[in-house]
Formats: C-alpha cells, sequence, structure tokens
C-alpha cells in the first residue's frame, strides 16, 4: 500500500508540473543585448540628390507580426483583415538629412508605433510618402521635406494587397491611391459554418469486384 501511495503522489507531482503555463521568456541581459542589436538602416537618396532618408526596421519581427492571419491566393499571401502582403517587413523610424549636411534629423508628428512600409520620394524631391498599418488597415502619410513634418492623407482603408497603394503624379503634388470600396461587404470565416450536407463524389471501377462506388467526405 505505501509502495501504490508514493507512486501516485510521484505520479500526480510530475503530471502538475507537466500541466503547468509557462509564459515566454527572455535570455539574460548579456545574451539580450548581443541579439537584440539596431540593424543598419536602409538608405534612399531623393532623385535631385539633396537629401538622403535612412529607414530604421526592428532586427527581427515580434511575435504580434508572427501571429497574423493569411490568406494565399494564386500566389499572393494576404493579410485578410489588414489587406496588405502578410509578408511584409515593417520599418518602425525613419530619419532625413541633407547630402552635405552630417547629422541626420529627426521628423516631426509621426504616427504612434508606427509600421511603415512603402517608402517613396515624390518626383520633385519635396516629399516623402508611406504607409503606416493600424490595427484596422493601411493609412497613407507624406512628409514635407523641408519642414521634416509629416501629416496623414487618408484613412486606413488603403488596399495594398497587391503592393505599393499609391503612386505619385510627375508633378509630385498629387498622389493616385487605391482604396477599399466603401459597399465591401465583410469577411466570411468559413471556418466557423456548419457544413450543410456531405460531399458526395461517384466513380466507377472498369474491372474489379465493385462496379459502382460512392465515396463520402464529411467537410
Amino acid at each position: 500500500m505505501r509502495i501504490l501511495l508514493s507512486a501516485l503522489l510521484i505520479g500526480s507531482y510530475f503530471f502538475s508540473v507537466g500541466q503547468e503555463n509557462i509564459n515566454f521568456q527572455k535570455p539574460s541581459a548579456e545574451i539580450y543585448e548581443l541579439a537584440n542589436f539596431e540593424r543598419v538602416p536602409s538608405v534612399m537618396i531623393s532623385p535631385d540628390t539633396e537629401w538622403m532618408l535612412s529607414v530604421y526596421r526592428p532586427t527581427y519581427k515580434n511575435l504580434n507580426d508572427l501571429n497574423q492571419e493569411e490568406m494565399r491566393l494564386a500566389g499572393l499571401r494576404i493579410n485578410p483583415l489588414l489587406n496588405i502582403s502578410s509578408g511584409v517587413t515593417y520599418s518602425h523610424r525613419i530619419t532625413i538629412k541633407p547630402i552635405a549636411g552630417k547629422e541626420e534629423m529627426q521628423i516631426l508628428g509621426m504616427p504612434d508605433n508606427a509600421q511603415i512600409a512603402h517608402i517613396s520620394f515624390s518626383p520633385d524631391s519635396k516629399h516623402v510618402a508611406f504607409t503606416n498599418t493600424t490595427a484596422k488597415g493601411v493609412e497613407l502619410w507624406v512628409v514635407n521635406v523641408q519642414e521634416r513634418q509629416a501629416k496623414k492623407l487618408s484613412a486606413d482603408n488603403l488596399n495594398a494587397n497587391m503592393g505599393n497603394p499609391y503612386t505619385w503624379y510627375k508633378d509630385g503634388q498629387k498622389l493616385l491611391i487605391e482604396r477599399l470600396p466603401d459597399n465591401r461587404p465583410a469577411l466570411i470565416d468559413g471556418r466557423k459554418d456548419l457544413p450543410k450536407g456531405p460531399i458526395v463524389s461517384n466513380s466507377t471501377i472498369v474491372q474489379g469486384k465493385f462496379r459502382n462506388c460512392v465515396l463520402i467526405r464529411i467537410c
């Protein structure tokens, strides 16, 4: 009886340990500092070669980025909730400086917790456009290069499923944007729909014991 009781207690101990919920852990400060280095920024030069834009992005994607939904269609990989490619790599900060200057200058009025993509200079080099992805979708922002001031141009309803959702006009003063239709129906999640019945397909065996076979597949 004592042996049996001891075995039950040991088994109960291991079972409780195995069911313990463990949150994501961070490594020691030394390893974290070594792995979480800041990447060298990518650089963009304005068409008139007077300005340089430095674009910074995180070294790794965060867990929220990796947990986003993905829909696959004809080679596309899109986020159906945000209407942007699910494989896009966001930047979180951009700075600007004259080519002849030495110090980078911060841009004022940038969005909080920015998720920046699709950055480009205007043809006249006076503005920089970029998209910012929010919890609801994609919005368009523009930066006045001389004033280093950013402002939002659109709501978060751009259609970036096929790539860059805007195009500069040659004069650099206007942009043509791709926007989701106002009357677009809501997404249908087929995973939550109950099947109306089984899908039945018929097949015929020319040579064999059975002539007519019925395959019933529950979806």
